[in-house]
């Protein structure tokens, strides 16, 4: 009997606990989650301006720039200047209380958190497609020639 219950109880358990565990975390690590997320970025910055050392050269002697890569910039630029706009140092700090400071604002914790966890997921696959690049430019291909009508 005591098998059949702790058969049936520890899967239970395990759906129940993990998530209510994970949405608890969002707030009690809010404020981890949003400096791993700094960190992130600050190495995505760095393969950005990387990437753009290798671009620039390329588009200067007129070659054609991959479009994954054009892609990837773009992402990358887009997710550095919305953790900018979101996470601001002076945002984060008024959000994160409330009553002068008295109470932490939960809510507030809450979705900074989770926003941080799922930006960082971002970010960190952005930083992976980052290293698998092989080519950022190829050769342009040669301009066509024409002759004018006689």
């Amino acid at each position: 009997m005591q098998d059949i219950i702790v058969a049936v109880a520890a899967p239970l358990a395990e759906w129940t606990v993990r998530p209510i565990w994970r949405q608890f975390s969002y707030v009690i690590h809010y404020k981890s989650n949003i400096e791993h997320l700094t960190a992130q970025v600050q190495e995505l910055c760095d393969k950005r301006d990387g990437v753009n050392l290798e671009v620039k050269p390329a588009t200067e002697s007129l070659k054609t720039i991959d479009s994954g890569v054009k892609r990837w910039l773009n992402e990358a630029n887009n997710i550095i200047d919305h953790k900018e706009a979101c996470f601001k140092q002076e945002t984060v700090a008024s959000k994160a209380t409330c009553c002068d400071g008295w109470f932490p604002n939960l809510k507030c914790r809450y979705s900074l958190g989770r926003k941080a966890k799922r930006m960082s997921l971002e970010v960190d696959n952005l930083v992976r497609q980052a290293d698998n690049f092989t080519a950022v430019a190829y050769p342009a291909p040669p301009p066509e020639i024409g002759f004018p009508p006689a």
